[in-house]
């Protein structure tokens, strides 16, 4: 009977310590990308992304939590960028309330210096207004 308590609390004490540790990493996880909240309510809907200096060839790539604040499910119906160089992958299936769907984008800087502004258009279903990433940066030159 002892063996069997003690197998009880042991188990019990495992799985507590598994499930905490799952909990960290979602936690982690979360504070690694950003999140990009959405409203049908926001009065600004852009954000500005500035990726720094990079040297001409390289690839930036930045992924970010689409989280959804309304009360309606989320649809992203597309996502364009103003430029060939920049690509953007996005949730497909609708963002519930409350949770997060993902986004990123890619840009690859083969072929361009100097200053870069690439602007990301992001349509949804929350609003017929787009919401707009803005992303920045310097490209120095290779040479």
């Amino acid at each position: 009977m002892r063996h069997i308590i003690s197998l009880i609390v042991f188990g019990s004490l495992f799985v507590s310590c598994i499930s905490g540790r799952q909990e960290k990493d979602t936690v982690k996880a979360s504070k690694e990308r950003p999140v990009w909240t959405l409203s049908p309510y926001d009065s600004v809907r852009s954000d500005t992304i500035n990726f720094g200096r990079i040297h001409q060839g390289e690839v930036i790539r930045q992924e970010f939590y689409l989280h959804n604040a309304s009360d309606k499910p989320l649809l992203i119906l597309s996502a364009s960028a103003n430029c060939g160089c920049t690509a953007v992958d996005f949730t497909r299936e609708p963002i519930k309330p409350g949770e997060n769907g993902t986004f990123s984008f890619e840009f690859d800087s083969k072929g361009f210096t100097g200053y870069q502004l690439k602007q990301i258009k992001l349509r949804t279903s929350l609003s017929s207004a787009p919401y707009i990433m803005v992303i920045t940066g310097e490209v120095e030159s290779s040479e």
